[in-house]
């Protein structure tokens, strides 16, 4: 077919982005799952999360800090792999046997805790080869902003972790624990059939997955 030269793609504005953004509305245990899945799919084989009451927020009433350590690969070339990777909505799904699908999921969770909780965020990662970054966050007039703190080379192991701190949020580490134990039974159960265990803790102790239908039983 021949083309005119009034031909135009169908676009999304940038304001209309924002509001889409703003209205998806995750639970905190739903944002949280958001970072631990990226954890999974990293390839690591240990996550070491932390939840308990904040002890450094300036805020004003009782908020949470949440922090996901994990032996993954990290985020590739993390001085700019790590801002790369949070400031865009979206991208080309190159691995079906990941969770993680489009990139949404983790960039929405961080905006949300950003914009919603006002909450600090700061993500310390490193790569297979060494090289290491931390990234801080801010927010001016509902915007977010990533940028690099400090970054290096090292013979540390590679993996993330992410530190939210300032969460709004009354959940119980009890409720917590259980939902994991449930949500990534499937997950565990996928992944040990391809081969590849992964473990969990919260607070130092051990997450064990439950089929939450009792199937094993």
């Amino acid at each position: 077919m021949k083309h005119t030269e009034h031909r135009k793609k169908v676009d999304t504005h940038e304001d209309f982005m924002k509001h889409a953004v703003n209205s998806i509305g995750f639970t905190h245990d739903h944002k949280m799952k958001e970072i631990i899945d990226g954890a999974i799919d990293s390839n690591a084989t240990h996550i070491e999360l932390t939840y308990k009451k904040s002890t450094s927020s300036t805020k004003d009433s009782e908020v949470k800090l949440f922090k996901c350590k994990d032996n993954g690969d990290g985020f590739d070339n993390p001085v700019v792999g790590i801002i790369d990777e949070l400031t865009s909505y979206g991208k080309k799904k190159t691995d079906p046997s990941k969770i993680g699908t489009y990139g949404i999921g983790t960039t929405t969770a961080l905006r949300e805790w950003l914009v919603q909780d006002g909450a600090d965020i700061h993500i310390h990662s490193v790569d297979k080869k060494g090289r290491w970054s931390d990234v801080i966050s801010e927010v001016e007039d509902l915007d977010v902003y990533y940028d690099v703190a400090l970054s290096g080379n090292c013979s540390e192991k590679s993996g993330t972790e992410m530190t939210i701190n300032g969460i709004d949020t009354s959940m119980r580490t009890s409720s917590l624990i259980r939902d994991l134990e449930a949500c990534y039974y499937p997950t565990y159960n996928n992944m040990k059939d391809r081969g590849f265990n992964f473990t969990m803790s919260l607070n130092g102790d051990n997450v064990k997955f439950i089929d939450p239908l009792y199937r094993d039983i």
